[in-house]
Protein backbone atom coordinates (compact mmCIF):
# COMPACT_ATOMS: atom_id res chain seq x y z
CA UNK A 1 0.00 0.00 0.00
CA UNK A 2 3.02 2.36 0.62
CA UNK A 3 4.47 2.01 -2.61
CA UNK A 4 0.59 3.20 -4.38
CA UNK A 5 -0.62 6.05 -5.32
CA UNK A 6 -4.12 4.85 -4.12
CA UNK A 7 -4.57 1.91 -2.10
CA UNK A 8 -6.34 -0.87 -4.26
CA UNK A 9 -9.80 -2.15 -2.75
CA UNK A 10 -8.66 -5.85 -3.15
CA UNK A 11 -5.45 -5.67 -0.76
CA UNK A 12 -6.27 -5.71 2.97
CA UNK A 13 -6.76 -2.72 5.04
CA UNK A 14 -5.37 -3.90 8.81
CA UNK A 15 -4.39 -7.04 10.45
CA UNK A 16 -7.14 -9.54 10.12
CA UNK A 17 -9.41 -8.39 6.55
CA UNK A 18 -9.40 -11.47 4.72
CA UNK A 19 -6.78 -11.75 1.96
CA UNK A 20 -8.14 -12.12 -1.48
CA UNK A 21 -7.00 -14.18 -4.32
CA UNK A 22 -5.67 -11.93 -7.06
CA UNK A 23 -6.44 -11.46 -11.06
CA UNK A 24 -4.30 -13.30 -12.88
CA UNK A 25 -1.85 -10.35 -14.78
CA UNK A 26 -2.68 -7.62 -11.99
CA UNK A 27 0.82 -6.82 -11.37
CA UNK A 28 0.07 -4.68 -14.35
CA UNK A 29 -2.48 -2.74 -12.88
CA UNK A 30 -0.62 -1.91 -10.00
CA UNK A 31 2.55 -0.66 -11.69
CA UNK A 32 0.21 1.86 -13.00
CA UNK A 33 -1.00 3.24 -9.46
CA UNK A 34 3.12 3.38 -8.22
CA UNK A 35 4.34 6.38 -6.67
CA UNK A 36 6.10 8.44 -8.44
CA UNK A 37 10.21 7.59 -7.31
CA UNK A 38 9.07 4.01 -6.19
CA UNK A 39 11.15 1.26 -7.70
CA UNK A 40 8.90 -1.42 -9.58
CA UNK A 41 11.30 -4.23 -7.90
CA UNK A 42 10.21 -2.83 -4.94
CA UNK A 43 6.20 -3.42 -5.89
CA UNK A 44 7.13 -7.00 -7.38
CA UNK A 45 8.77 -8.14 -3.82
CA UNK A 46 5.80 -7.06 -2.13
CA UNK A 47 3.91 -8.47 -4.62
CA UNK A 48 5.92 -11.95 -4.35
CA UNK A 49 5.47 -11.77 -0.24
CA UNK A 50 2.16 -11.28 -0.43
CA UNK A 51 1.11 -13.91 -2.97
CA UNK A 52 3.72 -16.56 -0.98
CA UNK A 53 1.87 -15.99 2.18
CA UNK A 54 0.03 -18.74 3.89
CA UNK A 55 -2.90 -16.46 4.57
CA UNK A 56 -2.73 -16.25 0.45
CA UNK A 57 -2.31 -19.59 -0.21
CA UNK A 58 -5.28 -20.66 1.83
CA UNK A 59 -7.57 -18.06 0.26
CA UNK A 60 -6.56 -19.72 -3.00
CA UNK A 61 -7.09 -23.45 -1.43
CA UNK A 62 -10.38 -22.83 -0.71
CA UNK A 63 -13.20 -24.93 -2.90
CA UNK A 64 -14.78 -22.45 -5.44
CA UNK A 65 -12.56 -19.56 -4.49
CA UNK A 66 -12.51 -16.66 -7.04
CA UNK A 67 -9.71 -14.21 -8.06
CA UNK A 68 -10.42 -10.62 -7.65
CA UNK A 69 -9.46 -7.17 -9.30
CA UNK A 70 -7.94 -4.04 -8.14
CA UNK A 71 -11.85 -2.58 -7.24
CA UNK A 72 -11.99 -6.20 -5.48
CA UNK A 73 -14.63 -7.45 -7.66
CA UNK A 74 -14.74 -11.11 -8.22
CA UNK A 75 -13.55 -12.29 -11.58
CA UNK A 76 -12.41 -15.53 -11.94
CA UNK A 77 -12.42 -18.48 -10.40
CA UNK A 78 -9.15 -19.67 -9.27
CA UNK A 79 -7.97 -22.58 -11.56
CA UNK A 80 -7.91 -26.29 -9.91
CA UNK A 81 -4.52 -26.77 -10.65
CA UNK A 82 -3.11 -23.36 -9.18
CA UNK A 83 -6.21 -24.65 -5.96
CA UNK A 84 -4.30 -27.91 -5.82
CA UNK A 85 -1.06 -26.35 -6.00
CA UNK A 86 -2.14 -23.34 -2.81
CA UNK A 87 -3.05 -26.87 -1.00
CA UNK A 88 0.18 -28.41 -1.07
CA UNK A 89 1.86 -25.20 -0.38
CA UNK A 90 -0.48 -25.14 2.73
CA UNK A 91 0.00 -28.59 3.32
CA UNK A 92 4.01 -28.91 3.00
CA UNK A 93 4.54 -25.52 5.28
CA UNK A 94 2.06 -27.27 8.09
CA UNK A 95 4.19 -30.75 7.88
CA UNK A 96 7.55 -28.77 8.30
CA UNK A 97 5.96 -26.38 10.89
CA UNK A 98 4.75 -29.55 12.55
CA UNK A 99 8.40 -30.94 12.77
CA UNK A 100 9.59 -28.11 14.05
CA UNK A 101 6.82 -27.97 16.83
CA UNK A 102 5.36 -25.28 15.53
CA UNK A 103 2.06 -23.67 14.52
CA UNK A 104 2.00 -22.08 11.09
CA UNK A 105 0.47 -18.99 11.03
CA UNK A 106 -2.27 -17.65 8.61
CA UNK A 107 -0.99 -14.17 7.11
CA UNK A 108 2.56 -15.52 6.97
Amino acid sequence: RALLTEPPAVLPNQVGDPLLPLQIGIRDALLALLRPGAESEALARALRAYTRSTGYFMACARKDAMRHDLQGRAVEPVSEEHRTGALKAVQGRRRRFAAQGLAPQAAS
